[in-house]
């Protein structure tokens, strides 16, 4: 084992997984490392029967149903913990899998969410299958929000939350918030009637908006709160937002943690009934947020969890999400957008800054430039590597040439001969891509066959506040 690659210092701190986003040879798949799980069905209703039956496995006292294809009603029935939000149709026939999953539940009672222009009393009859029926609902959606904060909350409570009536990003992690109900105000003005008399009613000590001012605005805030003390969760984005409310609702941690997709809201919907851990927001098709990975590092979960099929969140953000839930850096393996992957041999085991790795890149070059890529997608500060040549080999007066690639421009040029070795770090703040590029430095004689054997010691790009540092070829197995 070369002695140069024991002489970086350590580094704390565990690191998170690269963009899922990159665009690599392959994708990790799901159940690789990280164990990702998914919960989903053939459609929305089937994931929210699945959903429910995670939350519920035996019986329940009440099933509730709300309306598949819009959602203010349902956002704020999280916060009702004797039973189930299963979706259904507006109006027509009741999916077969609602009417099994009722007929599982056994409730002593179902109750339909929102008017009957929400859930057909026609739905509401059919999936009850005989059991007793009622429903919650208001002329409109802040009154039917007040509505399920009563059933919920018959008495006082210490908090309550306000979440944008007409739009469902920052309220679809609250139903993991268990210490006061969700209210739904409009994003100016001032708080609807309904929403100040169950603010009154319920008696809290404070007031909490979801979101920005965007959201909710302060005027709406200060209205609803009526002198009680105000705060606001929210970041920067509809992710950051929904991390610090899981870090709200559990200040202590989770073993779990629940990812859903940013853009739509059917499978978060149901989700309100997993207590056991937060819903965290992902997106479609672009790298999972770094605010997202830190959360789940935060939160210590060990599991992640997607709601819904590949096209609500795909293997790919599965995977990096679960990553963080590792608390370990991530494994890039031979994922590289260009290059010849045959040159980059593998050395098993090694040990570097006291962490057993059971890779680690060792690089062969036979007289061609050896090339490996990796997409940085702006969202790493610097590359760090030591480069260094065995002093055992044959090949003594040989050199070789690591050239370091950012956006096409070369930043970094290392020459080593046989038995030297040499720290690099170098800025790739807002890079795209990042090449590394192997060759025979040129003065010096190629011969038939042969090279010079080179090694990188815990190749890696990190962000500048470290909470989402990867790992180019290396992946730790046995931490010191």
């Amino acid at each position: 084992m070369p002695a140069f690659l024991h002489r970086r210092p350590a580094r704390a701190g565990a690191a998170l997984a690269l963009a899922a986003a990159m665009a690599v040879a392959a994708v990790a798949p799901a159940g690789a490392v990280g164990v990702p799980e998914r919960i989903s069905g053939q459609d929305r209703f089937e994931t929210a029967v699945r959903i429910a039956g995670q939350a519920f496995p035996g019986r329940a006292a009440t099933v509730y149903l709300a309306r598949a294809d819009t959602f203010p009603d349902a956002l704020a029935a999280g916060a009702l913990t004797d039973g189930p939000v299963l979706l259904v149709p507006r109006s027509g026939e009741v999916p077969a899998v609602v009417v099994q999953a009722v007929e599982r539940l056994a409730p002593t009672a179902v109750v339909a969410l929102g008017s009957p222009d929400a859930v057909g009393d026609d739905i509401l009859k059919g999936a009850a299958g005989g059991r007793p029926t009622r429903r919650i609902g208001g002329a409109d959606r802040y009154h039917t929000a007040a509505l399920l904060a009563r059933a919920a909350f018959p008495g006082t409570a210490p908090t309550v939350y306000l979440a944008r009536g007409d739009a469902f990003p920052d309220a679809l992690s609250a139903g993991s918030l268990i210490d006061g109900p969700l209210l739904l105000v409009p994003s100016t003005g001032e708080a609807p009637e309904a929403v100040r008399r169950e603010v009154q009613r319920l008696a809290p000590r404070r007031v909490v908006a979801l979101g920005s001012q965007n959201a909710v605005a302060d005027s709406v805030l200060t209205s609803a709160a009526v002198g009680r003390t105000t705060s606001r969760l929210s970041g920067e984005d509809r992710y950051a937002t929904s991390a610090a409310i899981a870090r709200a609702a559990f200040p202590h941690g989770t073993p779990i943690a629940y990812v859903a997709r940013a853009d739509t809201f059917p499978d978060a919907l149901a989700a309100g009934s997993l207590t056991n851990g937060p819903v965290l927001l992902v997106p479609f098709d672009a790298p999972v947020p770094p605010a997202t990975l830190a959360a789940i590092t935060a939160l210590g979960a060990s599991r992640v969890v997607a709601l819904g099929g590949q096209n609500a969140v795909t293997d790919a953000s599965l995977f990096y999400a679960g990553r963080a839930a590792l608390h370990e850096t991530q494994y890039l393996g031979e994922e590289y957008f260009g290059g010849f992957s045959d040159f980059w041999r593998m050395r098993t085991p090694l040990d570097v800054d006291g962490t057993t790795y059971d890779q680690s890149a060792q690089v062969h070059w036979w007289g061609a430039q050896t090339v490996n890529g990796f997409e940085l997608a702006g969202r790493y500060a610097s590359f760090r590597t030591t480069v260094g040549t065995p002093g055992d080999q044959p090949q003594t007066g040989d050199r070789v040439t690591l050239d370091v690639e950012v956006d096409g421009r070369v930043v970094d040029t290392t020459v080593l001969g046989v038995g030297s070795h040499r720290d690099v770090e170098v800025d790739v703040t807002g890079a795209q891509r990042l090449r590394l590029l192997l060759r025979r430095t040129p003065e010096d004689p190629t011969p038939p066959y042969g090279g010079l054997m080179t090694d990188l010691g815990n190749p890696r790009v990190t962000t500048a506040t470290g909470v989402d540092d990867a790992s180019l070829y290396t992946r730790p197995t046995h931490p010191q």
